[in-house]
């Protein structure tokens, strides 16, 4: 086979690849051009690498160019619904979402702890304010939100910076928040309630706080960018 016939053939090998999403690297390529004695084969063999090199280049850009975008669109929406749970403004889904995602019975009759999603439907509106009843003591819902999305802005100056999160540690950010959203029968909220291991405890029912941080992480749209 001649070299020209060897460069096309090359060249349609390359294609195949391509689109098969199995790339071949360009150093292998430049490899087998090199093998060329042939001058107008070596120019035309070493135009087309150039003309795949600047494509690269150009499909990078773009590609970045529609990260940085979606990016910005993502976080945009995020910082949105933050500085509105902050002020306050929780959807009733949400609310309940927080409750059926922590949930838990403790003294359930298999002997063993299992989630309680239907507490989400005894939640009730105080004012403003979500809450749920647990015996004497509530658990202040929208407090909670709030205090959450607050912490949540400042790692998400970060993503919108271009930073990458570790998820570790936005959970560990919003984990020890449900502790000061717990209120007595007279509606005075504790300076601080301690947890039982995982578990926000009220007789035998629960809120696990590990959950509680990764529905509200999860919510927030900031473990997108977290690893």
């Amino acid at each position: 086979m001649d070299e020209f016939l060897q460069l096309m053939t090359i060249r349609q090998r390359y294609s195949q690849a391509n689109a098969l999403g199995k790339a071949i690297m360009r150093r292998d390529l430049q490899a087998e051009f090199d093998k060329f004695t042939s001058p107008s084969v070596r120019k035309a063999a070493m135009t087309f690498l150039d003309a795949e090199i600047e494509q690269a280049r150009i499909s990078a850009e773009e590609s970045q160019k529609k990260y940085a975008a979606e990016r910005t669109a993502h976080c945009n929406r995020a910082r949105e619904r933050l500085q509105a749970w902050r002020l306050r403004r929780i959807p009733l889904s949400v609310a309940r979402a927080v409750v059926s995602e922590s949930a838990w019975w403790l003294t359930h009759s298999s002997g063993s702890p299992v989630r309680a999603p239907r507490h989400a439907t005894r939640i009730k509106k105080s004012g403003e304010a979500w809450a749920i009843q647990f015996g004497a003591n509530s658990f202040e819902i929208s407090t909670y939100v709030s205090a959450a999305a607050s912490k949540l802005l400042e790692p998400l100056e970060r993503i919108e910076n271009g930073g990458i999160l570790d998820r570790n540690s936005l959970l560990k950010l919003v984990r020890p928040v449900p502790s000061r959203c717990v209120a007595n029968y007279k509606g005075d909220r504790y300076e601080y309630y301690a947890p039982e291991g995982e578990f926000l405890v009220f007789g035998a029912q629960a809120l696990s706080l590990d959950d509680l941080a990764r529905y509200i992480v999860g919510a927030s749209g900031l473990s997108r960018y977290a690893w």
